[in-house]
């Protein structure tokens, strides 16, 4: 399912020289399998989560478990503009 429109203002902003991007809490490899597909946004500018590994001894035995790095990537420029489809993003 693909929100009308943020598709509709991808468009628009891209017509009007802007950069577009996508930053999502959702596995950057997923994303950047259909962005360019669906909404036209390129994948190197699809910024999101990835799964790593992390090591910790507790209770003197190494424990291995996977968690989420929040942001694998930047764009290196302050934003001018954030648009949002989801109440949990402004957290």
């Amino acid at each position: 399912m693909v929100y009308q429109p943020m598709l509709e203002l991808l468009d628009y902003l891209r017509a009007h020289v802007f950069q577009t991007w996508i930053v999502s809490g959702g596995g950057v490899e997923f994303m950047r399998l259909w962005a360019k597909r669906v909404s036209g946004v390129p994948p190197q500018q699809v910024i999101g989560s990835s799964i790593g590994v992390q090591f910790q001894m507790r209770a003197a035995e190494p424990v291995c478990f996977a968690c989420r790095k929040v942001i694998s990537s930047t764009t290196g420029k302050a934003s001018r503009s954030v648009f949002t489809n989801s109440s949990d993003d402004t957290r």
